[in-house]
């Protein structure tokens, strides 16, 4: 009889889905079954990628950020009842989902209510440290409580590369031993075709930040000569634009995406975690313009910033002279980014016999 495993994945932009396709296809070819659990646009992504499967629907996060990056910390402190109240909501639905499907085991990526007490269960996180600059000691306050949503997990995953090229940094330093490295991956694959776009601007991630970006970057790219794309990452209706020289695309499987890519020169995106993973897995130089506030973002744009030929500026300060300083860069030589999975597949065996 097949293991089936139940798998769910955080709706925070798209990077929890993308970066977690690699692993459901592995789990796919090695005979697993596996049951998805997703919401909103993650859902849709996972639902074009993986139409043969199960995919059940979960309480959402629904992260609200602010419009402007000094309102950003305040703004999320505000919403951790919403949020405690949506894990508390998806554990009650992953003890269901375990009985109804007779699941063997729980892979979770970012979703902190996804485990159950009787069932082996993995988190798949790359950020095991919160980052607050502003103070040391309520950084310290809030990581301290962080650390009782990752000790629910039997083990925990970090989707990162180990020594000299370490992405994630300081996000994931915490001595467990629980902790594993298991390499990055990327859902995409190389391509080779003729370039038809010179920009292409990828989007994703809550409002109002990502409208914000996509209206400065379609008056931006207007008004450069050639071709531009530009995936908005999202489904909901925008205004008719009479932009002659940019095509837009809102949501794109794999390979839509790999085609696009292939078919550009540069591209511009946020610094998400899984996003850099991409660029570095295709080879292609990029801007990185963090989400105003999300000490995440700005801390990882800085560090592919000083680490390689990545360029990245702030959102309320992007301009035409940022892009054609793009223009001029080479692409960043990286590791081979691919998971780990002999280690992937231990942990399963050992797991599911």
């Amino acid at each position: 009889m097949k293991k089936r495993i139940l798998f769910g994945i955080l709706n925070w932009g798209l990077g929890h889905a993308t970066r977690s396709t690699p692993l459901i296809r592995y789990l796919l070819q090695e005979g697993y079954e596996v049951v998805l659990v997703s919401d909103g646009l993650a859902l849709e992504l996972l639902q074009k990628e993986f139409p043969e499967l199960v995919i059940e629907s979960c309480v959402g996060y629904e992260a609200e950020y602010a419009e402007s990056a000094s309102n950003f910390s305040i703004q999320m402190a505000l919403q951790i009842p919403k949020f405690l109240k949506a894990i508390n909501a998806e554990q009650e639905l992953c003890k269901q989902l375990c009985l109804k499907h007779q699941i063997d085991l729980i892979i979770s990526d970012n979703r902190y209510g996804f485990y159950h007490d009787f069932i082996p269960n993995v988190l798949i996180c790359h950020q095991l440290r919160l980052l607050y600059p502003a103070s040391a000691l309520f950084e310290n306050i809030v990581n301290r409580s962080y650390k009782t949503f990752l000790r629910k997990f039997d083990k925990i995953w970090v989707p990162d590369f180990a020594g000299a090229y370490k992405l994630s940094g300081k996000l994931s330093q915490l001595d467990w031993k629980n902790i594993e490295f298991i390499g990055a991956s990327s859902r995409l694959k190389q391509k080779e075709l003729p370039l038809v776009y010179d920009f292409l601007a990828i989007l994703s991630g809550p409002e109002p930040q990502r409208t914000i970006l996509e209206n400065k970057l379609l008056k931006l790219l207007s008004s450069l000569p050639g071709k531009h794309a530009l995936v908005r990452g999202s489904t909901d209706n925008s205004p008719q634009r009479d932009y002659t020289n940019i095509t837009c695309f809102d949501i794109l499987n794999s390979q839509e995406m790999e085609l696009l890519i292939a078919q550009t020169k540069f591209l511009i995106g946020r610094s998400g975690y899984t996003s850099i993973i991409d660029y570095i897995h295709l080879q292609k130089t990029c801007l990185l313009i963090p989400t105003p506030g999300q000490v995440e973002q700005e801390y990882l744009a800085q560090r592919l910033t000083d680490k390689s030929d990545f360029i990245s500026c702030e959102q309320e300060n992007l301009q035409l002279e940022n892009l054609k300083e793009l223009a001029t860069c080479s692409p960043s030589k990286w590791p081979k980014t691919e998971y780990n999975y002999s280690l992937i597949q231990q942990f399963l065996l050992c797991s599911t016999s």
